[in-house]
């Protein structure tokens, strides 16, 4: 989220795009100080005077990684959106498929499964990278405007096949069903 471009800003309430707490991650009414380090970081003012207007469009997430995928389809027993990334039947793709919290691994696989082997609690999103990682880089994925935590993730790796997936399983579809429609995921 980011605090609005204009109008009334507060250090407190409850206000989503209104407050700094709430921006900050705090309580409504958290006790705050314009000069902490933590308000100073936000506005982007180091020292001197600071005043509520140089919060407005101001955010507290930080981008981590971005990336631009080109939803594909391939249809099985079980349909499969999103990109399918490995060499052989390569589906949709990514730009720029590397991932900057995990030192420039690639992503050889962000999708969305349907309906796998006719179980639909199984419907899941995968998002895997390249080489063992550990569960640790991202707090959360903004998958084509759906918020996903990493703690809600089913984490797993695979030596033999040298990878590392999160997994949100029994999930509706974020991607969409339109072949070679643009979007985003986001880590922050």
């Amino acid at each position: 989220m980011s605090l609005e471009s204009s109008g009334a800003i507060s250090i407190g309430g409850s206000v989503t795009d209104r407050s700094i707490n709430v921006e900050l991650g705090r309580s409504a009414t958290a006790q705050t100080s314009l000069n902490e380090s933590d308000l100073r970081d936000l506005a982007g003012v180091a020292s001197g005077a600071i005043s509520l207007s140089a919060f407005h469009g101001k955010s507290a997430v930080v981008i981590i990684d971005q990336q631009t995928i080109t939803v594909g389809n391939r249809p099985l027993s079980a349909r499969k959106h999103g990109i399918w990334g490995y060499v052989v039947n390569l589906i949709g793709s990514i730009n720029d498929g590397t991932c900057n919290f995990k030192s420039g691994a690639s992503y050889p696989r962000i999708q969305w499964l349907e309906n796998r082997f006719g179980v639909t609690s199984q419907d899941a999103i995968t998002i895997e990278v390249a080489g063992i990682q550990t569960n640790s880089g991202w707090t959360t994925v903004n998958i084509a405007g759906t918020i996903y935590s990493r703690t809600n993730a089913t984490f797993q790796t695979n030596s033999s096949k040298n990878w590392t997936r999160w997994r949100y399983i029994n999930v509706p579809n974020p991607l969409g069903t339109t072949v070679n429609a643009i979007k985003t995921v986001t880590f922050t």
